[in-house]
């Protein structure tokens, strides 16, 4: 419908990509889409605009759900931030595959997470 395709990244994570989101990427940070091959990113992760995450992992009872996510330079400064503006970090900035991350609560209620790219987390859990 929004011309967005399917990219499987393993079971019960599926991403959507928008063809030429990476090339905005790449305006916005040259050698993006050169520092993703370095560090063995998948084809076409530099166009993924959506996440749909279908199983809760160590939360089960977390039904499936849209994340919004953003990505930003420094995930442990935003994660303060919130803090200062009033929100809470219900997830504290964290390791992950790729990334370091924080889940925010914004003051009224609404949550996003905050992903900061880290070619060195490439394996991290693996």
């Amino acid at each position: 419908m929004f011309g967005w395709r399917t990219l499987e990244l393993g079971p019960g994570n599926a991403m959507w990509t928008l063809a030429g989101y990476g090339d905005h990427l790449e305006e916005l940070n040259p050698g993006t889409r050169e520092q993703m091959a370095n560090v063995g990113a998948p084809p076409g992760f530099e166009d993924v605009v959506a996440a749909l995450n279908t199983i809760g992992g160590d939360q089960p009872d977390v039904p499936p759900h849209w994340n919004v996510t953003f990505g930003v330079d420094d995930a442990d400064a935003i994660a303060e931030r919130a803090t200062e503006l009033g929100g809470d970090p219900l997830v504290p900035p964290t390791d992950a595959p790729w990334v370091r991350m924080t889940v925010i609560r914004d003051p009224q209620g609404a949550t996003f997470i905050a992903n900061q790219f880290v070619p060195e987390n490439k394996d991290f859990g693996a």
